[in-house]
């Protein structure tokens, strides 16, 4: 049989809308990995969040982090692949961000690490943002006087969530610049705010499907997922399954429709359709 992969997002999709993998998921997932699935992960968050989220999932093929900003490989604790963003960009970005009064989060790849660096949480949002991660997940994050003493460092992700008239100016006018990606989204925990997020141009899931398959020789890409970011992921793969939660465009171009992430979604549907192959990842 074909080398395949599997594929999921996290949030809205193989998460709850408590935010974790139910232990009826996770006793599905470990024991098809068990039985020689290829499973992975591509989402918006850091390892910093994912990790935790994960711990108890057996997942035996690197992670995309940041929209495959990141390759994180898990099992042996080190990132395998880093996207950076061109220094030109990063101070046009630094431009647009201080004209808009604009802070939000800048994150570094230093030493084999990812850092996170704000300015100010004058924000309620930014500081809740901050305020759960530090709690939840013990993130550490780094106020500096300005993101322009990270001007020397490697950045490889911004992330920022204010209200959509806060930070939808500032988006369009980064998005302008051809060698980045963004992302521009309503939160699904919280719909008063938005996210506002940017990578370099060689970072997306659709790259991260073609990294996984060139790098890990798989034949065949399943993906999973419910929110417009996931869709450049459909298109790459070769069959992809929107939740029933999903938006609907995201529906329109899914292979199939699968039960919601509230109802262990991703995991029945594995369940149901895994078949042990004979060609298992190494």
């Amino acid at each position: 049989m074909d080398n395949i992969l599997y594929i999921s997002d996290m949030d809205g999709t193989l998460l709850t809308n408590g935010i974790e993998v139910t232990k009826k998921s996770e006793e599905i997932i470990n024991g098809l990995i068990e039985k020689g699935m290829n499973f992975s992960i591509s989402t918006a968050r850091t390892a910093l969040s994912a990790l935790p989220i994960l711990k108890n999932l057996k997942i035996n093929v690197p992670v995309a982090l940041m929209y495959g900003a990141c390759i994180y490989d898990i099992a042996n604790e080190e990132y395998v692949n880093v996207n950076k963003i061109a220094k030109l960009s990063v101070q046009r970005v630094f431009r647009i961000l201080k004209n808009h009064d604009l802070s939000g989060f800048v994150y570094t790849f230093e030493n084999g690490e990812v850092k996170a660096y704000y300015e100010n949480l004058n924000s309620e949002y930014n500081k809740n943002f901050v305020a759960e991660r530090e709690k939840k997940y013990g993130n550490k994050f780094i106020c500096i006087d300005s993101f322009q003493d990270l001007a020397d460092k490697p950045i490889i992700y911004y992330s920022n969530c204010e209200r959509r008239e806060v930070l939808q100016d500032a988006c369009e006018e980064i998005a302008l610049d051809s060698t980045l990606n963004t992302e521009f989204y309503r939160d699904i925990y919280n719909p008063d705010i938005y996210f506002f997020e940017l990578f370099s141009h060689k970072a997306s899931k659709q790259n991260t499907v073609e990294f996984l398959k060139q790098n890990y020789g798989f034949e065949k890409v399943i993906c999973f997922g419910d929110n417009f970011a996931d869709m450049p992921m459909f298109e790459a793969s070769d069959e992809s399954y929107a939740v029933a939660n999903a938006k609907d465009e995201v529906k329109s171009i899914a292979t199939g429709i699968i039960k919601s992430n509230d109802e262990d979604g991703v995991a029945h549907w594995l369940q149901s359709n895994y078949k042990a192959q004979s060609t298992k990842h190494k």
